[in-house]
């Protein structure tokens, strides 16, 4: 591992720390590279400073972090101030009086129609333009759980969940690089409603591909996406992480819609862990869990735990690893989708991960994704 990352071969590194991990349990080659990485970095001879914000001023962007919409009353005016239209999901999980209070599937259905969401997406960042198409999604995702028989009256929440963008870094977080990473304007609308049971349904559509699809899954421990429904695999990775973990007992209704295109290279895998976390921690008052209280205190450990549920690996004392998706990868993503901010790029380490500077960029410039 040390030799492939002295060479800068990430190919090998990859291949090397497969190899390492079929032979070894899960924590110790974790850690073991982690501390290969350590070592060859402290050495001098793969760390190399990122380049000055202004190498960065032709490049352009335009993102959003993840967002769990707070319904307001219909008689209210939307404001931009913090607690406002919209606020930082992660945030609302790591700080417990910024939990939106659950509403209904109805009242989401008339902010979404009357333009009180589009307001409060335009609030957090969004072009008046993106905010109307998202305030659509949102409608949409709504009526879908409506139609798998969810009642208007179902206690809900909602969560904007951009794809990522990775501008430098790519297949380094893994290997305790850095990345200069920020979030899209295309994402998932997901809207989720409380259950009464120990079950998940999961109903998605792709605008891309004009593909609808379902799927049934148990809130359980050994979860399994269904044959039919390959796609699910990810949030069934979810489920099974967080059913292990924290012994949720909760399930959820989830419906999204996604505008991603289809293998854009934006992350959208990791977007549905992120949105399927966000849906269970929410309808399971995780933010109150003893364990998630102790164990992920800053955004970058919750963003490193979600990388955790999609490779299986283990996040230190109390929260064992278990089955992932099958691949192994980092928290790269998922950092991009939880923390990056409007308008701005942001540089993290990783292993652990760690916000190492943040860049503002004129909101003229664009990425254009090919």
């Amino acid at each position: 591992c040390v030799r492939a990352l002295q060479q800068k071969d990430f190919c090998k590194l990859s291949r090397s720390y497969a190899s390492t991990a079929t032979r070894q349990p899960a924590r110790q080659s974790y850690n073991g590279l982690s501390c290969a990485i350590s070592a060859a970095i402290s050495r001098g001879s793969t760390h190399k400073q990122c380049p000055a914000p202004s190498l960065f001023a032709a490049t352009t962007y335009f993102h959003r972090k993840a967002l769990c919409v707070k319904f307001k009353n219909m008689n209210e005016t939307a404001s931009p101030a913090l607690g406002g239209g919209t606020v930082s999901a992660i945030r609302s999980l790591l700080q417990p009086e910024q939990i939106p209070k659950d509403h209904s599937l109805h009242g989401l259905l008339q902010q979404a129609n009357s333009g009180v969401l589009q307001r409060s997406l335009e609030y957090s960042g969004m072009t008046a333009d993106e905010s109307v198409l998202k305030a659509k999604m949102f409608a949409s995702a709504a009526e879908l759980l409506l139609q798998s028989g969810s009642s208007l009256d179902a206690s809900a929440a909602a969560f904007w969940v951009p794809g990522r963008i990775e501008v430098a870094g790519k297949h380094t977080d893994y290997a305790g690089g850095r990345s200069l990473l920020c979030a899209a304007t295309r994402g998932f609308a997901a809207v989720s409603a409380v259950r009464a049971d120990a079950a998940c349904s999961i109903r998605a559509s792709f605008a891309s591909t004009g593909l609808r699809a379902s799927a049934q899954l148990p809130l359980s421990s050994s979860a399994e996406s269904p044959a039919d429904a390959p796609w699910a695999l990810h949030p069934a990775a979810a489920i099974r992480r967080l059913a292990s973990n924290f012994s949720i007992e909760r399930g959820v209704d989830i419906a999204f819609e996604c505008d991603l295109p289809e293998a854009s290279g934006m992350s959208s895998s990791s977007a549905v862990i992120c949105l399927c976390f966000l849906s269970l921690a929410h309808a399971n008052d995780l933010h109150a869990h003893p364990i998630l209280r102790r164990r992920l205190t800053t955004e970058e450990d919750l963003c490193h735990y979600l990388g955790c549920i999609e490779n299986g690996q283990d996040f230190g004392e109390g929260l064992p690893g278990h089955k992932g998706v099958g691949t192994f990868g980092g928290s790269e993503d998922h950092t991009a989708i939880m923390c990056c901010e409007a308008n701005r790029l942001r540089t993290y380490s990783f292993c652990p991960t760690r916000l190492l500077d943040s860049f503002e960029l004129p909101s003229s410039l664009r990425f254009v994704i090919g």
